[in-house]
């Protein structure tokens, strides 16, 4: 139901206030075929019985008549306003229902249902100073024949409504897509649903809040649960939800009724009216029990019969009360207070609304207004975009797909032709999906220089790009900022940044000259002549030219200071290396025995070393007979005088361990351990 709603003859229920009220109205209709339509303020914009459409102040609407085209079904007076009057929809469970035109402001469809054919009618509300006016190209369409009196509108996935239909002799459903191009002709069937032999066995079509089922009623046939897919229109896996618990105790049961349906909002139950010649019923199926065997009767008695039940925007459920003993008199309207509880928390209200004073009102309710699902709204952000420094515009492209678009300079094109730089934003929509995009041009100016062709007297040398954050791609498809050089060759790199790309090539030529004949070393000779080769670094083109006046490439060293100098057109290198020779692999003579009597001659003990010997790490001590250390010393060239403690020390024998390096290297040691005999 929407904020206002019309039922029957002279009345309508206004959901705008705290507690729905009922208010005059001049509806149309004889029997149950009821739809209607407000604006988003809720103000009622107009309503219809399939046949004929009236606007909101109660008059028909301009053209608003003979909305179905099949003449020989009417049978009507001429006054449309006279409740005795047969329309060929009135006697239709579901003969009418209003659907947007999607992508149309102010315009509406009505569907028409005779309980066997379904016409179409476009209504323009633009017309007509605001009361509307039906569109004569569009009055009557014939959309489709063979269908039974159900009637229903289901909102889809993508920008669409579906309009569902059931078929006669068949257990077919038929999907009706609407879009923005219109209504699609071609239905999707679905062979799921109960099977209904002729138009007379009145049939009844409602639909879950979630989408996701709908619940199928018909006279004789029983009531059914089946799945639908509100992506694809299909309608798959029926269920009967005929429950023999209660059906045997009905009274009498040579016959009953399924009506009309209504789930509750969190889609966990679903109501169901039924009847049989004494009786009705109002029955509650648990769908959490997914055998459909968990049910309650509400209420059972001669106050309940053929009406529609409906659920209302208060989140309550809503059906006619009818007294089978004052000769179909319809009194009030009865309430499911809480629907999703089980009963009897549900609160059934018998009576919680009275009629309109001086209104009539027969089976129908309102038929609900289903509109497409409200879209998406994305924002999207792009990176920025550069204004190249030789061009004097650029292109924004909005994104594709969309019916409008408007920039925030006020172009309506997909595409933008920019001048400068800024912030640039454009807003895309269709029928129910926006999207704003915003891009910021920046001015990009990336034009460098890798330098002047140059010839380099080095081994290599680094090309670095002048630019900071951005991409490169060198000839090599190397991507770093920096690229070293190691031979002559024409060298390029690629600069791109924010869609702008400058290059530069150079042309490098690499002429080593550079001499490297190694640090100054020390030899070991150990006796022989040194032989060193040491080698210059010469280009195929290059001059050498050594001190020791030899013109080759390699030549063999001795010990001494040697320079070379390579020349090579302008490029010159030189070096210089010092050599060195020692011996390495020498030792000492220690004596067994000293006399430090002051004679001069063998006063002190040490250990007497070759000349050249290079002598490192050198330690020496000296231990008397209790293993006392009398004498240690680190200089090779200081010896023991045979006192200890500033005394002479005892003659005798004593022990020594003197250990030390030789060479250069570190490599060659030497450890001697004996005895020494002091005499004085």
């Amino acid at each position: 139901m929407l904020p206002n709603n019309t039922i029957g003859v002279g009345m309508g229920l206004n959901f705008n206030t705290a507690n729905p009220t009922t208010f005059p109205a001049k509806a149309t209709g004889y029997g149950v075929a009821q739809a209607s339509v407000c604006d988003t303020n809720g103000n009622l914009l107009f309503y219809t019985d399939g046949t004929y459409v009236v606007d909101a102040h109660g008059n028909l609407m301009l053209h608003g008549d003979s909305l179905v085209t099949d003449t020989a079904l009417y049978k009507y007076e001429t006054n449309y306003q006279d409740i005795n009057h047969i329309d060929p929809t009135s006697g239709s469970t579901q003969g009418a229902l209003i659907v947007p035109v999607i992508g149309a402001a102010n315009k509406y469809y009505i569907f028409s249902n005779t309980s066997g054919m379904v016409y179409y009618s476009i209504v323009n509300m633009a017309l007509n100073n605001g009361s509307g006016d039906v569109d004569v190209s569009h009055r009557g369409i014939l959309l489709g024949s063979g269908l039974n009196q159900s009637l229903v509108a289901v909102a889809g996935t993508h920008c669409d409504v579906w309009v569902l239909v059931h078929s006669i002799g068949s257990s077919t459903i038929k999907a009706y897509r609407v879009t923005a191009s219109g209504v699609d002709t071609t239905p999707v069937i679905s062979h799921y649903g109960i099977y209904l032999p002729t138009a007379g066995y009145e049939a009844s079509i409602k639909v879950s809040p979630d989408r996701k089922r709908i619940s199928i009623c018909t006279y004789y046939g029983g009531g059914e649960l089946c799945d639908f897919d509100p992506a694809t229109g299909l309608v798959s896996n029926s269920r009967f939800l005929n429950n023999d618990q209660f059906i045997s105790t009905m009274k009498p049961v040579t016959s009953y009724f399924f009506h009309q349906s209504c789930f509750s909002p969190d889609n966990s139950k679903v109501y169901v009216l039924m009847y049989n010649e004494e009786y009705g019923y109002v029955i509650q199926f648990d769908l959490t029990d997914t055998t459909l065997q968990t049910s309650s009767v509400i209420d059972s008695d001669a106050s309940i019969t053929i009406t529609d039940i409906q659920l209302a925007p208060d989140g309550k459920i809503y059906f006619l009360h009818y007294d089978f003993t004052s000769n179909m008199a319809y009194s009030a309207i009865d309430r499911i207070d809480h629907p999703n509880l089980l009963f009897p928390a549900c609160n059934y209200h018998p009576n919680a609304i009275s009629l309109y004073p001086g209104s009539t009102v027969n089976q129908g309710l309102h038929n609900m207004y289903v509109k497409p699902l409200p879209g998406v709204t994305t924002y999207v952000t792009h990176p920025d975009t550069g204004l190249c420094q030789n061009a004097d515009s650029l292109l924004l492209i909005a994104p594709p797909g969309f019916g409008k678009y408007v920039w925030s300079t006020g172009d309506t094109d997909q595409v933008k032709p920019v001048y400068g730089t800024g912030t640039y934003s454009v807003k895309s929509g269709d029928v129910c999906n926006i999207q704003y995009d915003t891009f910021k041009v920046q001015k990009v100016d990336d034009a460098f220089s890798l330098g002047p062709d140059s010839v380099f007297c080095a081994s290599s040398v680094m090309l670095s790009v002048p630019i900071q954050n951005a991409h490169y791609l060198w000839q090599d498809g190397d991507t770093t900022g920096s690229y070293k050089v190691s031979q002559s060759g024409i060298y390029s790199v690629q600069v791109s940044e924010l869609g702008c790309t400058y290059g530069d090539t150079i042309q490098i030529g690499i002429n080593n000259v550079q001499q490297a004949l190694g640090d100054d070393t020390v030899i070991c000779m150990n006796g022989q002549n040194i032989q060193l080769v040491l080698n210059a670094n010469v280009p195929a083109d290059g001059i050498v030219t050594w001190s020791n006046g030899s013109n080759t490439k390699t030549i063999i060293a001795d010990t001494g200071s040697y320079w070379v100098i390579v020349t090579d057109g302008s490029c010159v290198g030189s070096d210089t290396i010092n050599i060195q020779g020692q011996q390495c692999n020498c030792g000492g003579l220690i004596p067994n025995a000293f006399t430090p009597n002051g004679d001069g001659k063998n006063d002190f003990f040490h250990i007497v070393f070759e000349a050249g010997c290079p002598i490192n790490e050198y330690t020496c001590k000296i231990f008397n007979r209790w293993g006392n250390i009398v004498f240690s010393s680190a200089d090779p060239i200081d010896g023991w005088d045979g006192t200890y403690h500033g005394q002479k020390a005892d003659v005798g024998s004593y022990m020594y361990e003197i250990e030390f390096f030789v060479g250069t290297d570190y490599q060659n040691v030497r450890q001697f351990k004996g005895n020494i005999v002091l005499v004085r």
